[in-house]
């Protein structure tokens, strides 16, 4: 596995890896049905790496911040709502990634599922009813 240092910069801990695990399953990269496995193995990588380097962040305060970082990828379930309704905005889908339509949807209605169920995690984790 690579890493995608394009967005790199101060931020919560955990935040970071968000990036690249939702635009790699965004742009059809990884199956959907392996997100929860890809999600465990980044997030297990990060803590080791935050640990070698010194740094003492708890786990669940890393994970709330990667959980509510990812999560906040809402425009995802609107961009596939809109191309649902509008063939126009489909095609153009379709032309910006590269992709047919029917791969397009395979990949991001399990991403839109796990971007829900990283915001009912970040919410448990904050405490948040």
């Amino acid at each position: 596995m690579a890493i995608d240092w394009e967005s790199l910069g101060p931020g919560p801990a955990g935040a970071e890896i968000a990036t690249l695990v939702f635009r790699s399953a965004r742009q059809v990269r990884l199956p959907g049905a392996d997100l929860s496995e890809v999600d465990a193995s980044v997030f297990d990588a990060y803590l080791a790496g935050l640990r070698d380097a010194g740094a003492d962040v708890p786990a669940p305060v890393a994970r709330l911040g990667y959980a509510a970082a990812v999560s906040l990828r809402w425009s995802l379930p609107v961009a596939l709502l809109r191309a649902l309704a509008d063939p126009a905005a489909r095609a153009r889908t379709e032309r910006g990634w590269g992709r047919p339509w029917d791969a397009i949807v395979e990949a991001w209605v399990p991403l839109t599922a796990f971007l829900l169920d990283r915001a009912d995690e970040a919410r448990a984790l904050g405490g948040i009813a």
